[in-house]
C-alpha cells in the first residue's frame, strides 16, 4: 500500500533528476504540472494513469492553456477530493489545483511536501515551463492563498 512518504520520496526524485519540462508528457525523460500526477500514479502503481487506459487517454491532447473544467472532472475521476478549509493544514502527498494569480481559473498542478530542516512547513514539486523542469520549492503564503483545491491519491495508507 502506497504511503504519503512514498508519494513525497517519488516526487522528490523527479526534482533531484531535473526531469525536464515536457508539454503533455508523463514519463522520466519529461513531463508538465499533470505528467507530475501522472507519473507519480504509474510509477508508485497506484492506478493506471498511463495513455493505454482509455479513461485516461480521454482527458490527454489538452492544449497549453488547459481546460479547468476538465482539469477538474479527471482529478475528481482519479484522487480522492480533500475538503480543506482557507487555514487547514495541506497533508503530504496531496496534489493542489493553484490558480497562477488572483484572478485566473486555477491551471495548475503541484505535489505538497514536508520542507527539510522545518518539516511542520510545506514545500511543493511541480513542472514548471518558465524554468524547464521539475522544480521543489517553498509554498509562500501568496501560493496558499491561491489554493484552489486538494486531493489526495487513492488507497493512501
Amino acid at each position: 500500500m502506497t504511503t504519503r512518504s512514498d508519494i513525497v520520496a517519488k516526487a522528490r526524485s523527479l526534482a533531484a533528476s531535473k526531469v525536464p519540462f515536457h508539454h503533455g508528457q508523463a514519463s522520466p525523460h519529461g513531463c508538465d504540472c499533470i505528467g507530475v500526477v501522472r507519473l507519480i500514479a504509474s510509477e508508485l502503481q497506484i492506478f493506471d494513469a498511463s495513455e493505454r487506459n482509455p479513461e485516461i487517454a480521454k482527458f490527454l491532447g489538452y492544449g497549453r492553456e488547459p481546460n479547468p473544467a476538465a482539469m477538474i472532472e479527471a482529478l475528481d475521476k482519479f484522487m480522492v477530493r480533500l475538503e480543506l478549509g482557507v487555514c487547514d493544514e495541506l497533508p503530504l502527498g496531496c496534489v493542489i489545483w493553484l490558480r497562477m494569480d488572483e484572478e485566473t481559473d486555477p491551471r495548475h498542478l503541484a505535489i505538497v511536501v514536508d520542507r527539510p530542516n522545518a518539516p511542520a512547513e510545506r514545500n511543493i514539486i511541480h513542472s514548471m515551463a518558465s524554468i524547464g523542469r521539475v522544480v521543489e520549492h517553498r509554498l509562500t503564503p501568496q501560493m496558499r492563498a491561491r489554493v484552489a483545491g486538494a486531493w489526495d491519491y487513492p488507497g493512501l495508507s
